[in-house]
């Protein structure tokens, strides 16, 4: 029984788009000649790398989709092992049927903390005394304005 698969590719930066082409034929050749069959692929684009793969700092990138026997696998694994020209490579199995969802959380008043009880906990953490810190839940917006009117 067949299955997708989807091979990202870094491919060497070169101005010539001959030897690209070729590189590509070659891969695609490989997975051909282990009875895979070629869906789909991106064209390469140049990409800059975070850091240097094989003395190269700019790559191309390329993704080919494709489906085989996973049998047939390990045989083009093995393949592209040989290639050196490829900088580096990524064969994954494609899931279609998996699709993440988010969790949707909702939003229960049951579960709201009042400031005072805010207040309470960080000062039982703290050891600090009522009377040195002033609590949250008794600052207003006209004693923060006062203040700083105060400090200009």
């Amino acid at each position: 029984m067949t299955k997708d698969y989807e091979l990202t590719l870094l491919l060497p930066f070169q101005d010539q788009d001959s030897k690209r082409e070729e590189m590509l034929n070659t891969i695609n050749n490989i997975i051909q000649n282990h009875k895979g069959k070629l869906k789909d692929s991106v064209s390469p684009y140049e990409t800059s790398l975070g850091y240097s793969i094989k003395g190269q700092n700019k790559a191309f990138l390329t993704v080919i989709s494709f489906s085989s026997e996973p049998e047939e696998l390990i045989q083009i694994e093995k393949d592209l092992k040989e290639r050196k020209e490829i900088l580096r490579y990524f064969l994954n199995k494609k899931n279609l049927k998996k699709v993440f969802r988010f969790p949707v959380f909702k939003n229960k008043d049951s579960n709201k903390v009042e400031l005072k009880d805010i207040d309470k906990k960080i000062e039982e953490i703290f050891n600090t005394p009522p009377e040195i810190s002033k609590k949250v839940s008794e600052i207003n917006e006209e004693e923060i304005s006062k203040e700083i009117d105060k400090k200009r």
